[in-house]
């Protein structure tokens, strides 16, 4: 085994900075895009965020408060279990595996379908539907581990999956925060199938900075819908 020094270290870091680029661009512009459709998914969210601010600006936001933003992170799971930043991804199988009712064979490319995956109905009841709750502890027992692999999965997952949903949670709070968003043309929001799904007519949107009040408005507004969140983590 070659030792994990530290230029091995190094290149590992850049490449999970370099590569998260796309992908998260991506994941953000159709998150963006499912949010601004959904006032009551927005409002929650901002809620959540003024809670966790706790009278602070958007700015002061720290890495110990994003671990607080749990409805914030169901919605950015369910966009990303509809537009999975990567629609497929390989494997190489070197030993034969038995699936029960196929086999595959030693040798053999598979490749699996994170799109069609992410919408089985057995595994997701009413799988079109943009659903963030469908991630709460409560919802997701029993769901099969593999169910839901934006980042894939096994020993070879992507290594910046946190980093990736991190750096989400901090640029969807000061998007929120600062901005309301409306979908000029959802029709035309389509997948463009690639090894990474970015929409292809790009997501157009128009926003408008938000106005003094808004968001302890929105806040008040959906406080016990939050609480009722809350309550089933």
């Amino acid at each position: 085994m070659h030792p994990f020094n530290s230029k091995k270290k190094k290149k590992n870091c850049m490449l999970t900075i370099n590569v998260h680029s796309d992908t998260t661009t991506v994941a953000l512009s159709w998150l963006v895009f499912e949010v601004s459709m959904r006032p009551h998914i927005e409002a929650k969210i901002v809620a959540e965020l003024m809670e966790v601010l706790n009278g602070r600006s958007v700015e002061e936001l720290e890495y110990d408060d994003l671990k607080n933003l749990k409805y914030t992170e169901c919605v950015i799971k369910e966009s990303l279990r509809l537009h999975p930043s990567v629609p497929i991804f390989g494997r190489f199988v070197e030993k034969e595996i038995d699936c029960g009712s196929f086999k595959i064979p030693a040798n053999t490319e598979v490749f699996v379908p994170t799109t069609l995956i992410h919408r089985l109905p057995e595994q997701w009841g009413n799988p079109d539907v943009f659903d963030p709750e469908r991630f709460t502890p409560e919802r997701s027992a029993g769901r099969h581990p593999f169910a839901f692999i934006p980042f894939s999965a096994g020993s070879r997952n992507c290594i910046g999956q946190v980093f990736a949903l991190n750096v989400e949670k901090t640029l969807l709070a000061y998007l929120m925060y600062n901005f309301h968003f409306e979908v000029a043309d959802p029709l035309r929001a389509v997948h463009l199938p690639a090894i990474v799904l970015h929409p292809k007519f790009g997501i157009q949107v128009v926003g408008r900075e938000r106005l003094p009040g808004e968001l302890q408005t929105l806040a008040n507004l959906s406080k016990s819908s939050l609480s009722s969140f809350a309550s089933s983590l």
